[in-house]
């Protein structure tokens, strides 16, 4: 599970690891009540964490794991498990690591910079190199298959990955960097 962090700017209190329900949005509520509320925040928000952390909220465009990473769809801030064939077809894509886990429709946090523990990263994954994407929704490895997977910069993995689950440091904004 991704570590509780907590905000330092500008709301105290955001949870990043919870996750909203199927709602109309903020920015489209005409039928928002109590059955049907509308998500907190607007999708495209920004807040900053402890840890250097930077949280974008989004909609999940798909089923999404706390701690998978992602690749958001920069018009709509859908964020969608990555996986090769996606990131390939993203080149400069945005991407982070979900705060909480999600189903389709469901809004959620998104980690985009800062220190995260328990990101998908797979067993097999190396300590202190680049992360490329796998067939696997959601998880990234140390290995790189020419023509198949994409890298994601700037994340690298701290230890070596256990159950596949890793510690990692995202020094910037992470996006899809190079197809391999």
């Amino acid at each position: 599970m991704v570590q509780s962090v907590n905000t330092t700017l500008p709301q105290s209190g955001i949870n990043f690891a919870n996750v909203y329900p199927v709602a109309t949005t903020a920015s489209t509520a005409t039928s928002s009540s109590l059955e049907n509320p509308s998500p907190p925040w607007l999708v495209g928000t920004v807040e900053l964490g402890s840890s250097g952390t930077e949280w974008i909220f989004c909609i999940a465009g798909g089923t999404v794991a706390a701690g998978d990473f992602v690749i958001i769809t920069t018009a709509t801030f859908t964020a969608t498990a990555v996986t090769s064939t996606l990131a390939r077809a993203a080149l400069g894509g945005m991407c982070g690591i979900a705060g909480g886990a999600a189903t389709v429709g469901q809004f959620l946090w998104v980690c985009r910079k800062g220190y995260i523990t328990g990101a998908n990263v797979a067993t097999s994954a190396s300590a202190f190199t680049a992360l490329h994407t796998t067939a696997t929704a959601g998880r990234l490895d140390s290995g790189s298959s020419a023509n198949t997977t994409a890298t994601i910069s700037p994340v690298v993995g701290l230890a070596t990955a256990a159950s596949n689950t890793a510690n990692v440091v995202m020094s910037g904004s992470i996006y899809v960097s190079a197809l391999d």
